[in-house]
């Protein structure tokens, strides 16, 4: 019995030094396990943030997972005391732009898709991926809604506004200002109504009666919380409003969950007969007067002004290297003008360039290398001119190099000190310009006998 005992004991210990083991060699289950043993066959997974705007906005996120591993392992997979989702959507966010729901994972940019359902399509389908080799992951980046800009139709003295309500009693209101999304705009409007007051159990009681001229009326609209593809209506991050012909400083938002804004704006006149009285010109602002055919009363208002038209512009005075030009407009419609200054960037440039030039192009040392002729012709340069200090020029100085002709300032030149400096060369003058006319004369003689093509490498002709 004893030896049946100390058998079954020793299983016992077997089986739990196997369990044991067992925990440093199964690959992370699914439920949150962290991969953070390096001995394990792993692959890597770059997460890419694309929006509309493209897929710079963010650096890629990059981790490594086991071989194997599916998309929902990743999801509940950490590292560092932080889950890969979280580090995800932390990472995938900024002021301007933020991860599109819950985290959306795409094979292909953003702007492959039409809608946000196609998206959320596209991330289902990745669910049960499995990763066996380094892949690259989209993640749908939506772009946050920052400016909405409306328009508003000012209501008209002596319109009817009438309430009622349809068979399944949603009430509307008939001739309410009429608000739209002006161009370009990732909202539009769901519903306008006119009333006067906004009650704090959010009850609104809407206008009815009719339209003074002059007076202001609370218009309120809602928004269609259907935004336009790859942006974002967050009510943590709401867009600011602009609406032209409203009151102003009357945009405010309801305290509730529900996107809609509400502003005043003055109704105006009816008046079909104004007479202006003062013309609008390109800066000040002009005047009608008429009388309102609803109520009778006379009403003034202003024309604004016309703003200049300008024309194309003449160049009065053209840049140089040391001053910008001016280019001069002039209205078309008062003859008043304009300056505007002209960039002389580039002549600076071009005479950086030309000054560079010139002096590469003079040599003046006991010694011209190829590595000066080069540098001259490099700048554009085809002429070159050495100086009295010219003693010798290196063999093949000027081969492969633009330089056509050589000017000649020194006397110090011999036949020894100009072997082979012209072979392979485009040079076909040699120009002698040391001093006077008989000086140079002289030299023309003795430059002749050493610039030949047996001594200098090529044949070219020594002149004045």
């Amino acid at each position: 019995m004893r030896g049946k005992k100390m058998k079954h004991t020793k299983i016992n210990i077997l089986i739990a030094l196997l369990a044991f083991a067992m925990l440093f060699t199964m690959p992370p289950l699914r439920g949150g396990h962290a991969y953070a043993d390096t001995s394990q066959d792993l692959v890597k997974i770059t997460f890419v943030g694309s929006s509309i705007d493209g897929e710079s906005i963010f650096k890629p996120y990059v981790i490594s997972v086991p071989r194997g591993s599916s998309t929902e392992d990743v999801l509940l997979g950490y590292q560092d005391d932080i889950s890969y989702q979280d580090a995800i959507k932390k990472h995938f966010q900024n002021d301007a732009y933020k991860y599109y729901g819950s985290l959306q994972f795409m094979s292909k940019p953003l702007n492959s898709f039409d809608t946000w359902g196609d998206v959320v399509t596209e991330d289902m389908s990745l669910f049960e991926r499995t990763y066996t080799e380094d892949t690259t992951l989209y993640v749908a980046i939506a772009k946050y809604i920052d400016t909405i800009a409306f328009s508003v139709e000012r209501p008209v003295c002596g319109v009817e506004v009438k309430n009622g309500h349809d068979e399944d009693y949603h009430f509307y209101q008939e001739n309410a200002p009429v608000i739209t999304t002006k161009a370009n705009s990732q909202l539009t409007i769901a519903h306008t109504q006119m009333n006067p007051q906004w009650i704090e159990s959010d009850t609104v009681y809407l206008f009815v009666g009719t339209i003074n001229g002059g007076e202001s009326y609370r218009a309120a609209a809602d928004l269609d919380r259907t935004v336009k593809f790859g942006y974002i209506l967050d009510s943590a991050k709401l867009p600011s409003l602009t609406v032209d012909n409203a009151d102003e400083g009357s945009i405010v938002y309801p305290s509730r969950n529900v996107y809609n804004l509400t502003f005043n704006v003055t109704a105006r006149h009816d008046c079909k007969d104004s007479e202006v009285t003062k013309e609008a010109t390109c800066t000040e602002k002009g005047i009608k007067e008429g009388t309102c055919s609803v109520c009778g009363q006379i009403v003034t208002e202003e024309i604004p002004a016309l703003g200049h038209k300008w024309d194309a512009g003449v160049v009065t005075r053209k840049p140089t290297a040391t001053s910008q030009g001016v280019r001069t407009y002039t209205c078309k419609t008062c003859g008043e003008t304009k300056t505007e200054a002209i960039s002389n960037a580039a002549e600076k440039e071009a005479a950086k360039k030309a000054a560079a030039k010139k002096a590469a192009s003079n040599i003046n040392k006991s010694t011209v290398t190829a590595a000066d002729i080069k540098k001259a012709s490099n700048l554009g340069a085809t002429t070159v001119t050495l100086g009295a200090k010219v003693k010798k020029i290196s063999k093949n100085a000027f081969k492969g190099t633009k330089i056509k002709t050589v000017i000649v300032k020194t006397k110090k030149l011999k036949k020894a000190s100009v072997k082979k400096a012209l072979t392979g060369s485009k040079v076909t003058r040699i120009k002698v310009s040391i001093g006077k006319k008989k000086v140079n004369k002289t030299y023309v003689k003795k430059y002749k006998k050493i610039f030949t093509k047996k001594n200098a490498g090529k044949k070219v002709k020594v002149s004045l």
